[in-house]
């Protein structure tokens, strides 16, 4: 069983832009601008442990205006004792469907906030088990051991080409600056009369996962197999979250086939937005593991103290030497990553996926006024 949930969450504005358009929500902290509404800790045992990221989009005073919304009512709704819903699923998609009413009543035709929109994605983790739920191109991963595997699927444009070129760093390039890039094909918006989230779960969790979620301020930025590089390494949450912010402010170079030209990008050329949340992980350097050590190493001592005292009163040999001589037992402390509910493939989990809308419907996450029609 999954004893505790570690977690770092921190955004940044990016090397180009004015205004950081991302929020973040997790049960300890909401990035800034955003209200907690922290869940009592009966609604949390009841209903689990809810972690999200939205990235706006619609530029300056609307953006960040559409994230926070999502930011603030999704966990408040979701952790409402009166919502009726009684499955995670449901429960989860009614709360962001509740945010798309709310950001749509809050987009007033003729201003800035009248094409404002957000991605979110979001994850529940409840008894050892994970719930993904999501709408538009953020993203969450599950690293289990070395292998770092993306759960969600971006609703974009471009998804089928991005998820062909993940290994492949050379044909992920050259997409960076497509022009259909940053289009998506769902988004919570006024825009969109209805929205239906994507759902996978649930997904059981083994003792060391890392979960992480992001915008696409990191996911465009850093190939997959750097970020599953970094997300590996055997440091604490916030280690790693403050390593991905590095590498995704990095200068960088990138091909532009359509105009046969490389151009030379300082990096951060979005917001970028990241949460890692360990499960029952405990990374080195992080102070825990010395506790750990000392603990597993007094038990085997104190276990060969009393095999060996054992063995000196009752075998022959010390009967008849007086125990001077005390035989030593192999201790075995078992394996990392024992299953926590039983291994089940990821790929073996329900997934619901959204219906198809037309790429015409799409709207920008990565700055500007998104490119819109109603749909």
């Amino acid at each position: 069983m999954i004893k505790e949930l570690r977690s770092c969450a921190k955004t940044h504005l990016g090397n180009k832009r004015q205004v950081n358009e991302d929020s973040f929500w997790t049960p300890e902290n909401a990035s800034p601008g955003v209200n907690h509404y922290p869940p009592s800790q009966e609604a949390v045992t009841r209903w689990g442990r809810l972690f999200l990221v939205a990235d706006g989009m619609g530029g300056h005073g609307a953006g960040d205006i559409a994230s926070r919304i999502a930011a603030e009512t999704i966990p408040r709704v979701y952790y409402d004792s009166a919502n009726p819903e009684t499955e995670i699923q449901w429960r989860l998609e009614h709360a962001i469907k509740r945010a798309h009413e709310e950001i749509s009543r809050n987009s007033v035709e003729g201003t800035p906030t009248e094409k404002m929109g957000t991605t979110v994605a979001a994850a529940v983790i409840k008894e050892g088990q994970l719930h993904v739920s999501w709408v538009g191109d953020s993203r969450v991963y599950l690293l289990r051991g070395n292998t770092l595997q993306q759960l969600t699927e971006d609703h974009a444009v471009l998804w089928d080409l991005v998820k062909a070129a993940q290994r492949k760093r050379a044909e992920w390039q050259r997409l960076h600056y497509h022009k259909s890039r940053s289009r998506l094909n769902n988004s919570l918006t006024r825009r969109r009369t209805q929205v239906v989230p994507s759902f996978k779960g649930p997904i059981p969790l083994l003792q060391g996962d890392r979960i992480l979620l992001c915008s696409d301020g990191l996911s465009s930025e850093v190939f997959h197999e750097d970020i599953e590089k970094i997300a590996h390494q055997s440091k604490p949450a916030k280690a790693v979250v403050e390593q991905l912010l590095k590498e995704a402010l990095k200068p960088k170079t990138w091909p532009k086939p359509e105009e046969n030209k490389t151009i030379r990008s300082g990096g951060g050329e979005d917001n970028i937005t990241v949460v890692v949340v360990d499960a029952d992980r405990v990374a080195k350097g992080s102070g825990l593991e010395k506790p750990v050590l000392a603990v597993a190493v007094g038990a085997i001592v104190l276990s060969l103290l009393m095999i060996g005292i054992g063995l000196f009163f009752f075998s022959p040999l010390g009967k008849k030497e007086g125990g001077r001589e005390t035989a030593i037992a192999g201790v075995s402390t078992g394996s990392p990553g024992t299953p926590v509910i039983g291994e089940v493939k990821v790929g073996d989990s329900l997934v619901t996926h959204t219906p198809a809308i037309s790429p015409s419907a799409g709207a920008s996450s990565s700055g500007g006024l998104p490119s819109v029609t109603p749909p």
